[in-house]
């Protein structure tokens, strides 16, 4: 099922980015992905090297049709080690709290209180990555439209 509420998302259609240094991880749709990632878009630019993992920990490759265009991504051969990605994204996310923790002003969004702790959901990689969706909310189309937490693995 493909929308535009991450609430709504199937949780076996979500695709996990994360960097190899551990500084940078998303989590959306295949859709939402293709528009967010490196080259997606040019109002910012990241140079970090992400690797993809579906909610199975499967690591996923892209689909390039032959002008170079990434269209999708399939699941590598073998199965996945979905503990080993949920290590890595909790990784990741105590990298960006102790970012937050070095600089609060990462932690503020308009006129909401800052926020001071990075989201830890619990439980399988699939329910991990359902929670990161919702609170991430990697939306289709140009620029950064999300919040803070969001904008923290830009750093």
């Amino acid at each position: 099922m493909t929308s535009t509420d991450p609430s709504l998302v199937d949780l076996g259609d979500l695709v996990l980015a994360i960097s190899a240094d551990h500084t940078f991880l998303h989590v959306g749709t295949v859709e939402a992905m293709l528009a967010h990632l490196p080259g997606g878009h040019d109002d910012h630019p990241d140079e970090r090297v992400v690797e993809l993992y579906d909610a199975a920990g499967r690591r996923l490759w892209p689909v390039v049709t032959a002008e170079l265009v990434v269209t999708g991504f399939v699941p590598g051969a073998g199965p996945g080690d979905p503990d080993a990605v949920a290590a890595r994204v909790a990784t990741a996310l105590e990298l960006a709290q102790q970012r937050l923790t070095a600089d609060p002003d990462l932690g503020r969004q308009q006129s909401l209180p800052t926020a001071t702790e990075v989201p830890r959901p619990k439980g399988s990689l699939a329910d991990v990555l359902g929670a990161l969706n919702d609170e991430l909310d990697v939306r289709p189309g140009p620029g950064h439209r999300a919040g803070w937490f969001h904008n923290l693995f830009h750093v």
